[in-house]
């Protein structure tokens, strides 16, 4: 799993929108980029992608700017890293890795006995559970009370179907 610099820009503006949130005041994607370091341009492609993904609400005008759509408590970490994942060609999902690393074959040779795919299964199952069980909430309560929450994620066999 990498994580992109839009995914991390993504994700530190998201933490910027739920500070906001909690004041309940609008933001505008100038202050965004000035609190954290970006261009306005970029942070404005990343609230078009918010907004295309129902993550924030617009208002426009003088006095307008950017709100997350929900609580910081009813967003997940994942769902806001999700709004990126459709963006880009990444090999998250297995059947996109199996197929990007066949070598010169046009799907991997071990497909239909791979011993490594196991391992990228539960890998990512495991990488997916702990993006799901973090709010922007908890990110913003800061670092000692989120290890607290990430070393109390189960990691008992569970399908993503039945966390959904």
């Amino acid at each position: 799993m990498r994580i992109t610099s839009l995914e991390e820009y993504g994700l530190r503006c998201a933490l910027q929108l739920a500070k906001f949130k909690k004041k309940s005041t609008l933001v505008s994607a100038s202050q965004i980029a000035e609190l954290e370091g970006l261009s306005v341009e970029y942070v404005s492609k990343i609230m078009h992608l918010f907004r295309k993904a129902g993550v924030v609400e617009s208002t426009r005008g003088i006095q307008g700017g950017f709100s997350l759509a929900k609580m910081p408590t009813d967003f997940s970490v994942k769902e806001i890293l999700d709004v990126f994942a459709v963006t880009q060609k990444g090999n998250d999902d297995l059947q996109g890795f199996c197929t990007n690393h066949a070598g010169t074959q046009s799907e991997c040779v071990h497909k239909s006995q791979c011993s490594i795919r196991p391992v990228w299964v539960h890998i990512f199952d495991v990488f997916d559970r702990v993006l799901c069980s973090i709010t922007l909430e908890n990110l913003l309560e800061g670092s000692s009370a989120l290890s607290e929450k990430i070393r109390s994620v189960n990691f008992a066999e569970q399908t993503k179907e039945e966390r959904k």
